[in-house]
């Protein structure tokens, strides 16, 4: 890609995906995003572009405040991983976002379970669930990000750059019953990154905190007065907020391993943590990616034990193991690393480079003996896939790995012979930090939602209760009050099998009040709805989303 793209009113990036391409030319950031979104419709088939312009946000009757966006899903073969997929739709660099920014926890035919629209002008992204206390938790950042456009620091009147995280910033965890249970900041002077938290078994948490440090940056080609967008890992107690780790990327890591250049009129980014895990000898990995690096460090001395990739890596990379630009690297059994290579692509002063290489998961086994790194599995997409920043590559004990692609709004679980198993898509015009396959048993409060609409001879029931991932079947009951349908409810009209977060039921019951109740898979009550009035349908002809499951 040159400078001759042709473009005239490329439309506006959304400002968590616009950290990797914020210096470029707006026509380059939108030709970027439209080259590789065009090799992925290719691949879907020729009905594929009008599924993704049909795809768009969900909107429920018995849940008229939720419009998350929908879950295309094109293959779904047997083979896959346990779990439930974890995402958080935030707005991508082609075109405005469809539906609401937040947590969506789906089943794996794209069926909604819970949705957490977060308000308007914040994103959600490192979406996933953590260990506290003994139980699973959800956790997430949450906050508003620089758009490049002038918005104030507070270490200077200058504008923070695009993707900044901006006052405010932090990360959420949220029990079983979808209640907050603790909220984390960064320490003062600095501000929680988006890129990842992990809680610890000693009840804390490591996350990735940023600043900015004015400084001359003549010796690396930039200005004089410069500043550097900073970022250093800390580790804080959740119960008191107290700091009791903390390792600062300037202090360790010469900008000279920086693979981006300072430019001329805003803050230089030349780390770009990406990713951090706790190992269980005490150390910490950090994974930065504006040096295509891996470091290992030593929580004890903040001292590199060792690194993989770039200029002082450890380890020789095999020409086929080498990576650029990576997102989410985890260690695995001592000896084995996990990727997205993003393989794409390096950021100039005035534009950008090219892509070194195809988009791709990558597993890599460390020798100790022999200093090497080689390829275990390689994951790549058919057409080839070229996605700018974020992503993510999760591996499964059955061998199977799930990728998300980062600013597309794509994701692909492979077998470890490399098979396509299972993939889906984001409307166009929306992306996910993150794409997670992981366990989760929620069980929300309050009673399950139900609404009831006629239209002409018809009724339809429609039942839904947000984020009850337990709940399999729906009976429904009438009556002719809402005192009776609830003390003395009538015989059972009709059973429904859940079909997604909101489940339609077609009646040919007469009834003015109706009454729904939820069911685990052991036949278990797990929740009542109120009594629900039959109201006349505000479109007469045009029914509210919904799938029918039900039985008579």
């Amino acid at each position: 890609m040159t400078e001759e793209s042709r473009c005239t009113s490329p439309p506006t990036p959304g400002p968590a995906l616009t950290r990797a391409l914020a210096r470029l030319p707006a026509c380059l950031r939108w030709a970027l995003a439209a080259v590789a979104t065009s090799s992925l419709l290719a691949q879907i088939g020729s009905g594929g572009q009008s599924a993704l312009a049909a795809a768009g946000a969900g909107g429920y009757s018995s849940l008229p405040g939720l419009r998350p966006p929908q879950l295309r899903v094109s293959v779904n073969r047997a083979g896959q991983a346990s779990g439930l997929i974890f995402i958080a739709p935030i707005p991508s660099s082609t075109q405005p976002m469809t539906g609401e920014a937040g947590p969506l926890i789906l089943e794996g035919d794209g069926n909604p379970i819970w949705f957490h629209p977060v308000p308007s002008g914040e994103e959600a992204l490192d979406f996933t669930t953590q260990s506290y206390q003994g139980h699973t938790v959800l956790s997430w950042w949450q906050g508003k990000l620089a758009d490049g456009a002038g918005t104030a620091t507070p270490t200077a009147a200058a504008a923070s750059p695009a993707g900044f995280p901006q006052p405010g910033a932090r990360f959420l965890l949220f029990n079983q019953h979808y209640q907050p249970i603790r909220t984390i900041i960064a320490s003062e002077g600095w501000t929680a990154d988006p890129q990842e938290l992990v809680t610890t078994p000693h009840d804390s948490a490591l996350f990735i905190a940023d600043r900015l440090v004015p400084m001359d940056l003549a010796r690396y080609g930039g200005p004089a007065d410069g500043e550097v967008w900073d970022m250093e890992v800390q580790e804080v107690s959740l119960e008191t907020g107290t700091v009791l780790f903390s390792w600062d990327l300037l202090e360790h890591v010469s900008l000279a391993e920086s693979q981006t250049k300072p430019p001329a009129d805003e803050p230089w980014d030349p780390y770009q943590v990406d990713s951090l895990q706790e190992l269980p000898n005490g150390h910490v990995l950090v994974s930065v990616r504006n040096t295509s690096s891996v470091y290992v460090v030593e929580k004890v001395t903040g001292r590199i034990a060792w690194q993989l990739g770039g200029a002082r890596s450890t380890f020789k990379l095999m020409p086929s193991a080498r990576f650029y630009w990576q997102q989410d690297v985890q260690l695995r059994h001592g000896d084995e690393v996990s990727m997205l290579d993003n393989g794409c692509c390096g950021l100039l002063p005035a534009g950008i480079g090219p892509a070194e290489q195809e988009s791709h998961g990558l597993l890599l086994r460390l020798n100790d003996i022999d200093g090497t790194a080689t390829v275990l599995h390689r994951y790549s997409h058919a057409p080839a896939l070229y996605t700018s920043d974020h992503g993510s590559m999760q591996t499964f004990r059955n061998g199977n790995a799930l990728i998300g692609w980062g600013t597309l709004p794509y994701l692909s679980e492979y077998s470890a012979d490399g098979a396509l198993l299972y993939a889906a898509s984001l409307p166009a015009g929306d992306a996910s930090e993150r794409a997670l396959r992981l366990g989760w048993r929620g069980t929300p409060p309050g009673r399950p939602q139900l609404a009831a609409r006629r239209d002409g001879p018809r009724t339809t029931l429609y039942v839904s209760w947000n984020g009850a991932s337990e709940v399999k079947s729906w009976k429904i009951f009438t009556g002719a009050s809402a005192a009776r349908v609830k003390t003395n409810p009538g015989p059972i009209v009709a059973v429904a099998q859940r079909s997604g977060l909101q489940t339609a039921i077609p009646l040919s019951t007469d009834g003015q009040f109706f009454m729904a109740e939820a069911f685990a898979a052991d036949g278990a009550l797990l929740g009542i709805s109120k009594p629900a009035r039959v109201e006349q349908s505000p479109r007469k002809g045009k029914r509210p989303t919904g799938t029918s499951g039900a039985t008579r």
